[in-house]
């Protein structure tokens, strides 16, 4: 814990064993990464965008906390454009 409440802090306090710890888990694209309804949900979507002749690729499902801190830096204290406005464990992509 850092003693700010923050998701890695509210997971600690809260649910200090959590049988999916989420927050060490890598990112992936793969839809198998993610809870299995919201996997399902993602596959039905897909076909029916192929169904009606739209190509759509899935560039990522289950995104690292490390790494959506990374993002969340970009435009902040690293060079880029701010992309977005959640840090880690505050974005759905980081809780599959």
């Amino acid at each position: 814990m850092n003693g700010v409440v923050d998701p890695r802090t509210r997971q600690q306090l809260f649910n200090p064993n959590p049988p999916d710890d989420y927050s060490q888990r890598p990112s992936s694209l793969a839809l198998s990464s993610l809870n299995p309804y919201v996997a399902s949900l993602a596959q039905q979507f897909l076909n029916l965008c192929t169904a009606n002749g739209l190509n759509v690729t899935v560039v990522e499902a289950f995104r690292s906390w490390d790494e959506q801190d990374t993002l969340y830096a970009q435009g902040r204290t690293t060079a880029g454009d701010i992309v977005t406005d959640a840090e880690g464990g505050d974005s759905y992509h980081n809780w599959g």
